[in-house]
This record gives structure tokens, sequence and C-alpha cells, in this order.
């Protein structure tokens, strides 16, 4: 899929391969549109032609329902809730997991013609 409808409609998981963003609406009932960026260190997901399954589950701690479930060949599977505290905690890692991934990359990046002749005139002078 190109792009994602404007209505989702309930219990649709929509897949967008383009831009690498699965959309949904939340498993709750409730209403709000749940994104889930497909990269190396946010979500992943498997599709076996018919199904779809996105790891790692889903938890909506920025919404008023708090839901917390895993999407297993595109059916809704409930987790367990979690407190305040864990949620923190979880969202203080996955940001500094975040923030490391793109520090390495961007070391792992290697300088390219321009870069490498004016490091190597600074070098010399």
């Amino acid at each position: 899929m190109k792009f994602i409808p404007d209505r989702l409609k309930k219990g649709v998981i929509y897949v967008s391969y383009e831009y690498n963003t699965v959309i949904h609406l939340c498993a709750c009932g409730c209403g709000n549109k749940v994104v889930t960026p497909i990269t190396p260190i946010q979500w992943s997901y498997s599709y076996n032609g018919e199904s779809i399954s996105l790891s790692p589950s889903i938890g909506n701690w920025n919404f008023d329902c708090k839901s917390h479930y895993w999407v297993r060949d595109s059916q809704f599977v409930w987790a367990e809730n979690w407190s305040e505290d864990k949620i923190s905690k979880v969202q203080q890692n996955e940001q500094k997991e975040i923030i490391d991934f793109f520090e390495e990359k961007s070391e792992r990046k290697e300088d390219g013609f321009i870069t490498k002749i004016f490091k190597y005139l600074k070098m010399i002078n």
C-alpha cells in the first residue's frame, strides 16, 4: 500500500512498504491511530502472504487507554498492563537505544571524497 487511507477500519492493519510504516486503530477501541515505524531499532514485521506479525509489542503509553498488546498473525493479543514506573524506565531505555544507534551509524558512515580531501588539507596545513 502506497498511502494510508484517511479513514481506517477497525481491526485492519495497514502496511506501507514504501514508507516502512504499519498503522492501525488501537486494539482497545478508543479510535486512536497507532503508527509503528519499521526500523532496525523500533519495530520489525513478518508477513507470510496472508497475515502480519509485529515485534516488539505495542505499548500505547501516550494514549489515555494505555493499551498494551502484540500483533500476531494479524490478530491483537493482549499483553500485561505495565506500571507507570516500568513504562517510564522502558521509554528512557528506548530513547537511549535510538540515540546510540544513530551515533554509531554516523560514526560508521564513511566520509565522502570531498570530506576526505578537506581533512587531508587541514592535516597538512
